[in-house]
């Protein structure tokens, strides 16, 4: 008697369990989406346990957010430092086009990448000591030539077209060289520019300063037009109520951001939004 007793115990708490979860869920109408780490177009090791993000996940979480008829609106927790250009402007592409009202709400950090997407959204809500802007593009990479001469060790490279190895660590970039890298680097950078220029409709004052590539606080984000609020989440639940003029039930989103990297296998892309 005892064990069935113990059944009906256990089997009661599931049913409990299931209904209240099911309650939950049909409240929900706003989902966050959190963006925390460094944005690449894939999960990638940069470390034993790196925080890295794929743009592809977050993505999918603002498609299915977009497509769910339950959800009104969708928040972007944000802390991040940035990341790689082409993953930045994949997400930044996708809040663009999901047709539902989207916040920012940026923490400890939404700079350089990060904010490239925070941008892109409706509203941006920011803490006065987040770190934020930095609007810019740097490339880097480690040079060995230096090393190999020093103990007298000859590198010899074979290549069709003489900027094939741009980049090569083993090779001192040459003055052409580095010009061709600046031409792409400035390229980048006036694409990013613009777009956060036409996100936030910002003045010529205001372009004129972010292009400095300098990271600001929220105190100072605010006066240059790359927030709307200084806040966190209530302020950011605050304006969904008050834009969708109804309560509001928030849900977070799973995001898997850490990869074991037993082999110290490594993704370093030359450009990033950092």
């Amino acid at each position: 008697m005892k064990r069935e007793y113990i059944y009906i115990i256990v089997a009661a708490f599931f049913i409990i369990l299931f209904f209240s979860t099911t309650v939950d869920l049909e409240r929900t109408n706003v989902d966050i989406i959190p963006i925390k780490g460094e944005i690449h177009t894939q999960r990638v090791s940069q470390g034993l346990f790196a925080t890295t993000l794929s743009s592809t996940e977050i993505i999918q979480n603002i498609e299915q957010s977009a497509q769910d008829p339950r959800i009104k609106a969708i928040i972007l927790e944000i802390d991040s430092p940035g990341g790689t250009p082409v993953a930045s402007h994949e997400v930044v592409k996708a809040i663009k086009e999901a047709d539902k009202p989207v916040v920012a709400w940026i923490r400890e950090s939404g700079a350089s990448g990060a904010y490239w997407i925070a941008s892109a959204a409706d509203y941006v809500i920011s803490d006065e000591l987040s770190i934020t802007g930095s609007v810019g593009v740097y490339a880097s990479y480690l040079e060995f030539s230096g090393l190999l001469a020093r103990y007298n060790v000859t590198y010899e490279q074979i290549t069709g077209g003489e900027l094939k190895a741009l980049g090569d660590p083993f090779k001192e970039l040459g003055e052409f060289e580095r010009e061709v890298l600046e031409e792409k680097i400035l390229l980048m950078h006036n694409f990013f520019l613009e777009d956060v220029k036409n996100n936030r409709n910002l003045t010529a004052e205001q372009y004129e300063e972010i292009r400095k590539g300098s990271f600001y606080l929220g105190l100072e984000a605010i006066e240059l037009g790359l927030v709307d609020e200084l806040g966190g989440k209530a302020q950011a639940i605050n304006y969904l109520e008050n834009k969708l003029g109804q309560s509001i039930e928030t849900k977070t989103k799973v995001q898997r951001t850490r990869g074991l990297n037993l082999f110290g296998v490594q993704n370093n892309p030359l450009f990033k939004l950092s």
